[in-house]
Formats: C-alpha cells, structure tokens, sequence
C-alpha cells in the first residue's frame, strides 16, 4: 500500500545528504572551504556512536592536541559541538591553497562511527570511513557545477562566487610529501596560481585544501554565453602521497540543473586500492527524469569502458583522469520494488541501475533530495537539494574476515529528535540467506547486467534495523523531505584489525600478518609478552607459543590487541633452502631436487603445502611455478614435497626475498616543446618532473621493446611524429618497471614554410631579470608586421599592435597571466632590407612561475 503524506527528515533545510559511515578505531576529518558567507552553516557537530555495549572512552584531537574527551557506548551515542568551528571549516581564500592546522582526528578505545554533520542555509553530512580512507593514491571526484546563467547579469545576482572545486587533504605522518597534478591547464586556483603541479609537504595532523573557484574559471570559447558545461574543474585530478593521507572532495555549492543557488556535495574519498569495477545505485527522492539522479564516473586507467546495466555496448570509453556525468537519458530501471511517495505527493518510482568499468574506476552516486518542479511564477527548489556520495562497489570485499557480515543500523528513521521515511536497498548474491530483524527477505528485484545477483527495497522503515547475510552484504539507506534528503552505504564488516596465518607448523616457516598496518607502533607479543625489535606488520615466529599484535594509537593514548594465533612446531623434519630474490610482479621456476646425502634420487612427484604470501603456485610436471603480486614486497616463501620412486619423500621451505618495483610517478601526457619540419620536438624529461628519487635509472625508448637500438639518445630534444614513447624504471635492487609517456599533438594552425628569422622557444616570466619576455625586437622595422600567439586549442591569447612593445609577457589580451604550458607563435611582415616576405610559425613553451 502507498502512503499519500510522509513526514521527512526537517534536520536540515533545501539539500540532500550523503552519509557513510564505517566502524572504525580512528577516524579523521579533513577541513572544507565555504565561497559562500560564514552565515551559510551556523552549527557543525560530531556525532559518535557504537555497536559496543560497555562504555569507552573517545579523544578527540586538533593538530596533535587533545581538545576533549567522551565516553560513548550503543546506549549513549554522543552529539558533540566544536568549542571552535574554524577547527574544520573556512570561508577566507587565504587559507586554502597552504598548510593550516585545522582538521579533525578521533580516536576511541573500542571501535566506533563518526559522522560530522553542518547546518543552516546549507546542509551535509561527511561521515568518516576510518582507516579505508587512508592511502596513497587518489582522483579527485566534484560535482560539474551547471549554472546556464547570463554574464550580463547584474554581479550580486550571479551564483558563480559562491561554486567552487575542492578537495582537502590531512596528513597522518610527519614530513608527508604530497603532489597534485593532470587537472586542466586552464585552472586558476584560489591563491592565484595555474601551476601544472601544485607540490605539498605536511606534518601529522595538517591540512591542505586545495581550491578553485567557478567565478575564476570560465571556459575562454563557449559555445554559447549561457552554457558552462566546460568550464575548468577540478575532476580528474591525481593526489599521490609517499605517506597515508585522507582526503575529502567536493564542492561548496554546487548546482547540477541549471538553476539558481545550489548545495553542498562533500564526500570522503577512499584511495584507488579500494575502488572496483562494479557498482549498483538506487534512484534518490526525485523523479530521474529532473537530471538530478546520475552518477559521475572517473577513470584510473586508459581505455576504461563503461557499460550500464545489461549493455554490451560500451556508453563511453574513458582515459584516465576523464569523466563521464550521466546518462542521459537516464538508464535507472524499474524492478519489482514498491513506489515511493512524497509529501506533495508525487510518487516516485524506485529504480536501479547496474554499472560496471572494464577497470577500476570511482563511481559517485548524484541524487536529489526533494522532487519540487512546480510551473511559473513558482520557483523551483529540486536544484537546491543535490547531494554527492560514494558509492562502494560490489566486487571489492573490504574484510575479508571471518566474521559475521552483519549490519547494524540504529534508529534507521531518525535523527537526533526528529523522525523520518527512509528506503532501505540491500545487495546481495540471490542464493545469500538475508534476515532483517530476523525475518527472511523475498526474493527481491535483478541487477540487469549483474547475473546471480539482487537487491530488495525496504520502504518506512523504522527503529534499529539489523541486517545479517551468509554472503556479501552492501546496504543504502535513502530518505528526504521537501528540499532535503540523505543517503547512506554500509557494508557488512568493521575494520578492528586482526592476525591472519600462513603455513602450519614453525619450521615451514609461519607467517603472521596483521590486517591493518596503519598504527603509531606494532608491536608483537610471544604469550602476553614484549617481542623485543618485533615491530614490523608482519612476523615470523620461531617458538611455539601464543602470539597476538598489540597496536598504539592516538599518540599513545590507546593500545589495541588483537586476535591470539597459536603456532606449534612441526611434527616432521622439514628442510630449509635460501633460493635467489626476485622483483615483485615477476614470474620464477623452481626445479626441485633432493638434498645431499640424496641428490641421488629422482623426483617423480611435486606437491604444493603452503602457497607464498600473496602469490601463486603451479606444479608442472615435477618444477613449480611461481608468480607474486606485484603489489607485494619483503620476505616469503614456498614449501612443497616431494617424494621419489622408492616412496622416499621431502618435505622443503624454499625462502626468497621479494624486492619492490619502482613507485614512480609520471607526468602524461606532455606537451611538445617545438616543432621542425612538420614533426614535433619533447622535452621527454618533462615527464619525470615528479620523481624525486635521484637512485633511479630512467631510460626512453621507441617503442615497449626494449633493446639498445630503441633506445632514445637525446630525451631532451627528442624529435618525432609518435604519439607515445616508453620509460624503463630501474631502482637499485634492480628491479624495472615500464610505463608508456603519452605524446601530445595539438592541432597546427596552417603556416607555410618558415623563412630565416630566429627566435627563442622558451621564456620564464619571473621577473629574475633573465628570459622574462619572449622578445621579437629584431622585428621593429618590418612592415605590416603580424605577431599572434595562440594557446594548443587553437585560442587567439596574444596580438601584437603598432604602439605595444616588440615582446610578449606572457598574458593574454586581458592581461591575466597565462598557464605553463606550450603556445603556436604565427609572425608575418615584410622585412624593407632585403625585401623578402616574413611567414614564420613556431612553438613556444612559457613557464610561468
């Protein structure tokens, strides 16, 4: 049955809300930057809670200061208000774009969830994903931004001041190197710069925001003067760190249909460790067909496809770094789920789209809050209920642990004192077993595209839902009211860390592996005691015993213990043999054989006891096969039997040392640096501008073959008509790695044959007094002179007219400075001396500091 009049969620005001939320040890909160006045969010809280039912105690910290404490248990959820909200918010410029202390980190006894929720005029909830947050590799993830409104509108009427682009960045270690970088050349960031790369050193407990705002960067040529679908922003960008870092992105405000005002659409990314492939979202609180329900899609690999429901037929093929908004028309499909109904009442059917990535991929889910498109002169207010989440893929399992996969969620219907109507989806494999508050789920609707699996929808749902399943389990909460709303995704494990075992006995060698590494000390223990230099994330025991981890945290306020793992010494002899170290991600044959006094005796069987960490093993005829993941580097080992034909047998640990490839990032694809004779010259040293590990060996080549005569000589001053070239990586372990450098060609502007007349390909306009204009002097006295410049799309960003001086700074006919990059020059005049017709083209690369 359908309800005609639903009360929603009137905790917040005109917005939609996003919300996950992960149980977690520690959990940490990245500042964000308002465009918009201070008065927009008048009250930001914390808000903790727990599955636990004793009571524990909760720190919460401000760059690497205790500011309070709480005790929090299932029964006493806590609402905390800052003493000072510019511990995590700003709405000055100054403070973006340079190390500040603002940041939230909180840090509990027993594990918990945090979610920091802002209210006013605007609203949002960022809730912590804990430690799945941390990494070392990420893409940044905004909203569009679409405002169709005209430039000749009065400046107090514009909503353009108050978009921006953002994403923050807390650092959890001290001395944290940090770089931005594959945004658009054409972006202005908020302090001014139009850096290719924007480098950043932080210590434990900084913050780094990194802005930009929709008023600063409008598209130079477009198509129409309403239209800003491709305005400069900020989606794509890569963020590598050396050390773990968090990182929020979004915006504050954004709009995604065109109308006046906008939201906040905040989210807490995770690194690219932790995306997948395959995703499924659920329609929000507005009709599809209004544009707000979409998903924005970003690309970690080239040649990324990206498929929609049962397509077989790629919609779009994406590089990395590149976006897709959509689909339009929308691909959500109806199943057998009951309609939601709003407060007007408008229904809303439920529906669902499957999506999945020929490569990892970011996938956020768009959604509005509240279906409000009433005819003129009534405005509409759907545009001001946006709200941006992420969404967690189904073929990722986050803990891959033995424990139960139940989910709790407490109080499904509200928040705080106010009470609301909530739709719950639950993914699942169709065989798992599901029970919501203890009850059995139907059978549920299909994922088109997603074969074996379904997903049910759960309407008006109210107090404490437990949701628990023998299989995977991924769960979104979705609810609103008018001009507001939220969604929410959890899955079905929490992140307390535990020991895992690899191998049987201590003379096959043992390995201990604690799950979560990311703590201020390791420290193992032999039977409640102290293993003294035992400090790494893995261990290797040498007695029997009882062992377990205990791990510190929160400046040494908290200590964590872990799971206890016995280990015993074999019961059988076992033979130990050092074979040679290899390069992680590289493949090796062992060929067994018997050892001394029996070398002897010919193997007639080989079998397989203990696979290596993180590897595979094979046995081909009696040799084995030996591949470990590329991600994987420090000790392991193999132990295998084999047995000869008298039935005589051995049972062997082979060791080895796995040595970890180059991590180098690169910068691709490059611009060219001139051109000679219709082919284009590279600065192929361009690409390695991030690297700051002088060890390395870096070698180009042709082509992926790699031999002496591919090699390319002069990096520097490389001249070709490719598209792509190929870097070796050798570190001093040596061990390679092979990456392709992707070429940039723009289109030239038709020039015809260049006469004589030479002039500089770079200029650095840093006023150093040295190459600070790219100078045409020797010009002065040509007739009808013509100098024009134009930037690698083909925009007019320079001109020169009787009366300026003969060089070129290195700003663009409204004096604003241009980006790095590489500009085309076209120069023609006549030259009175020897009478001879000046018609030159060249590239020009300005490096603007």
């Amino acid at each position: 049955m359908i309800r005609k009049f639903i009360i929603f969620f009137i905790f917040f005001t005109f917005s939609a809300i996003p919300v996950k939320a992960q149980l977690d040890l520690e959990h940490w909160f990245p500042p964000f930057f308002q465009s918009v006045s201070g008065t927009a969010i008048s009250e930001i809280k914390i808000y903790l809670s727990t599955d636990k039912t004793q009571p524990f105690k909760v720190n919460i910290y401000n760059h690497n200061q205790l500011i309070d404490s709480v005790t929090l248990s299932n029964a006493q959820p806590i609402e905390y208000t800052l003493k000072d909200d510019s511990m995590i918010r700003t709405n000055v410029a100054k403070r973006t774009m340079s190390a500040t202390t603002m940041g939230i980190y909180i840090a509990g006894e027993q594990s918990f969830y945090a979610s920091l929720r802002v209210q006013d005029t605007y609203s949002e909830i960022m809730a912590s994903k804990g430690k799945s947050a941390l990494g070392k590799e990420f893409y940044v993830v905004n909203d569009q931004v679409l405002l169709y409104e005209s430039p000749n509108e009065p400046p107090n009427t514009l909503n353009a001041p108050k978009m921006n682009y953002q994403a923050s960045i807390l650092a959890t270690e001290d001395n944290t190197k940090i770089k931005v970088f594959n945004y658009n050349k054409n972006l202005t960031f908020t302090d001014g710069s139009t850096d290719d790369i924007t480098n950043i050193i932080l210590n434990k407990g900084e913050a780094y925001i990194i802005a930009a705002l929709k008023k600063d960067n409008k598209d130079p040529n477009p198509p129409h003067p309403v239209l800003d679908d491709n305005d400069p922003n900020l989606i794509g960008a890569k963020i590598i760190s050396d050390k773990p870092i968090v990182v929020n992105n979004g915006n504050f405000l954004s709009q995604d249909i065109g109308d006046s005002g906008g939201n906040i659409n905040l989210d807490q990314s995770v690194p690219t460790t932790k995306i997948g492939k395959e995703y499924f979202v659920v329609n929000g609180m507005t009709v599809v067909e209004a544009s707000m329900e979409k998903v924005i899609i970003v690309a970690t690999k080239d040649n990324t496809e990206v498929f929609f429901n049962n397509e077989t037929k790629s919609t779009v093929t994406l590089n990395e770094g590149k976006y897709f908004l959509g689909p339009f028309p929308n691909k959500f499909l109806p199943g057998s789920e009951q309609t939601f109904v709003n407060a007007e009442p408008k229904q809303v059917p439920t529906k669902g789209m499957y999506i999945r990535t020929s490569k990892p991929a970011y996938v956020f889910q768009l959604i509005g809050g509240y279906n409000d498109m009433p005819k003129g002169p009534v405005t509409p207010q759907t545009g001001k209920t946006s709200g941006m989440t992420f969404s967690y893929p189904l073929d990722i399992d986050y803990y891959p642990h033995e424990k139960p996969n139940l989910i709790q969620v407490p109080s499904v219907e509200r928040i705080g004192k106010f009470r609301n109507d909530v739709k719950i989806t639950v993914k699942s494999p169709e065989a798992a077993k599901i029970y919501v508050n203890g009850f059995p789920l139907p059978s549920g609707s299909e994922m088109h595209g997603k074969n074996g699996w379904k997903y049910n929808t759960l309407l008006y749902q109210v107090g404490d839902v437990n949701i628990s399943s023998d299989k995977s389990l991924n769960i979104d909460v979705v609810g609103g009211k008018p001009f507001t709303g939220f969604a929410s995704s959890y899955t079905g494990f929490s992140n307390d860390p535990y020991i895992t075992k690899n191998g049987r006995c201590i003379e096959e060698t043992v390995i201990l592996s604690v799950s979560n590494i990311n703590f201020e000390k390791i420290q193992w223990q032999l039977n409640g005691i102290d293993i003294p230099g035992a400090n790494s994330p893995t261990f290797l025991p040498s007695l029997a015993g009882t062992y377990r981890c205990k791990l510190i945290y929160a400046y040494g306020d908290f200590s964590y213990f872990t799971n206890e793992i016995f280990v015993d010494k074999c019961p059988y002899l076992v033979t130990e043999k050092i074979i040679d170290n290899i390069c992680s991600g590289k493949d090796f044959t062992i060929l067994p054989q018997f050892s001394p006094p029996n070398t002897k005796f010919e193997v007639i069987k080989t079998e397989i006891i203990t696979p290596p960490i993180q590897g595979e093993a094979k046995v081909i005829d009696t040799d084995i096969s030996v591949k470990i993941s590329e991600s994987f580097s420090g000790e392991n080992r193999i132990v295998y039997k084999i047995t000869a034909d008298n039935g005589f047998y051995e049972i062997i640990t082979a060791k080895f040392k796995v040595y970890e490839a180059p991590n180098f990032p690169i910068l691709s694809p490059i611009d060219p640096i001139g051109i000679d004779k219709n082919k284009f010259i590279y600065n192929l040293l361009q690409s390695t501008v991030l690297n700051d590990d002088n060890s390395l060996s870096l070698k180009f080549y042709k082509t992926n073959t790699i031999n002496a005569s591919n090699e390319i000589s002069s990096p520097k001053n490389f001249i070709t008509t490719q598209k792509s070239v190929f870097l070796k990586i050798t570190n001093t372990n040596n061990c390679s790695k092979i990456v392709e450098v992707k070429l940039n060609q723009p289109e030239l502007p038709p020039t015809n044959v260049p006469d004589t007349a030479e002039f500089p390909n770079t200029f650095t306009p840093n006023n150093d007094g040295y190459n600070d204009f790219w100078n045409f002097q020797s010009l002065e006295n040509y007739l009808d002179l013509q100098v024009m410049i134009f930037d690698k799309h083909g925009s007019k960003v320079y001109q020169y007219t009787v009366g300026k001086p003969f060089y070129w700074d290195g700003k663009d006919l409204s004096n604003r400075k241009l980006p790095t990059g590489t500009y085309w020059a076209i120069l023609k005049g006549i030259n009175p001396e020897k009478n001879e017709i000046l018609n030159k083209s060249m590239w020009i690369y300005l490096k603007n500091r």
